[in-house]
């Protein structure tokens, strides 16, 4: 609890700090009147402080305003960012722009690019691409030639992603008419919702070979139990810690365990594929929310593996760093020895709603006999 509040308090500060040089810049830049530097002011004295607040009344009073509260402040959360570049950019240029007006439309230029690029972002995160691919399998059942698998991660269904984007979310996949849905982790985003909403819109569709979830992180910030509960009303299979054979392909689930690298994570793998009945030479497929120590995957000679959580970024420069933690595990398609592996950028997104340079998506993949 410390941990969190030392962290807040941090990010509070940062964004106060971010905001004031806003405020420098806009009375610097634009020689504002009275008037305007004190709304501008003011301005930069409330918004700071309304992504926390806003995150705080979600979860007390969990209502349309507080909802649409929050939903505001986490798109200008993700605005700041593009500002802030706007500024920097500004910042440089006047050392080759000297007139002042000349100066003054040009940073005026960037920063309402800021903006559009933020609106952008926004409306393209609505927008789910469909990542087509075939695999080609040793000893693939003839059961399963042909056949076609969705897998989705990371939807966030909660304050932002509601009950209709799960409605939209799903008429995309119905589409696709695939023959079996696999997610893995992060259905839901958080605490203080009925669960129950969200998954009860997959309730009445079921593919041919089955619906199946394994956890991610976020099921524990909404809780465990009552993600399981919602999960598995609604229809899905929980693979967490299982190995289910479907006509020949065995489906393996590993639960979410920890961000990191670490033993907990690489012992919680090697369970799943040493204490069941796992064959290596019979075809598998594996579902793991994070994509950390798959070297055990790999030696283990499981044929498919996929894997959400890293957002690809969600927007750019983050990708930067998310490229920088997970390597070539990142993002898409990899292969290591006869082990196939896709990292998904995720259906949905966390906090600010937008995408940037990413995409949201589902991949559909269709099975064929190597």
């Amino acid at each position: 609890m410390i941990g969190f509040i030392i962290i807040a308090l941090i990010t509070q500060g940062l964004l106060f700090f971010v905001h004031f040089v806003f405020y420098r810049f806009g009375v610097d830049t634009f020689h504002l009147a009275d008037k305007y530097k004190y709304i501008l002011g003011t301005s930069m004295v409330i918004l700071p402080l309304s992504f926390t607040s806003s995150m705080i009344l979600v979860q007390k009073f969990g209502n349309k305003f507080t909802e649409n509260f929050y939903y505001i402040s986490s798109i200008w959360l993700g605005t700041v960012l593009w500002i802030f570049i706007a500024i920097v950019l500004s910042t440089i240029s006047r050392y080759v722009i000297l007139n002042d007006l000349y100066y003054s439309i040009f940073a005026g230029v960037l920063v309402v690019s800021a903006f559009l690029v933020s609106f952008y972002g926004v409306s393209h995160a609505r927008n789910i691409q469909v990542v087509q691919k075939d695999i080609y399998i040793n000893n693939l059942p003839e059961s399963w030639e042909g056949k076609k698998a969705v897998f989705m991660s990371d939807l966030h269904y909660g304050n932002i992603h509601d009950v209709k984007k799960a409605q939209r979310d799903l008429s995309v996949v119905q589409a696709l008419d695939p023959d079996i849905l696999l997610i893995a982790g992060d259905f839901f985003d958080g605490p203080n919702k009925n669960l129950k909403q969200f998954s009860d819109v997959y309730r009445d569709y079921n593919p041919t070979k089955g619906k199946y979830f394994i956890s991610g992180n976020h099921e524990e910030y909404a809780g465990l139990a009552q993600s399981f509960e919602a999960i598995s009303e609604s229809g899905f299979t929980i693979l967490d810690n299982k190995n289910i054979n479907i006509d020949g392909v065995q489906l393996l689930g590993v639960p979410y365990t920890t961000n990191a690298k670490s033993d907990i994570d690489i012992n919680a793998i090697k369970s799943i594929l040493t204490n069941t009945d796992y064959k290596k030479d019979v075809p598998s497929i594996l579902l793991k929310h994070i994509p950390i120590d798959l070297d055990v995957v790999r030696d283990m000679g499981v044929s498919f593996a996929f894997f959400g959580h890293t957002h690809h970024g969600q927007f750019w420069p983050l990708s930067l760093v998310v490229n920088r933690i997970y390597g070539t595990h990142a993002y898409g398609f990899t292969q290591e020895d006869s082990t196939i592996f896709y990292t998904s950028s995720g259906v949905g997104s966390w906090g600010p709603p937008q995408r940037i340079g990413t995409d949201s998506e589902l991949l559909l993949v269709t099975f064929h006999k190597k």
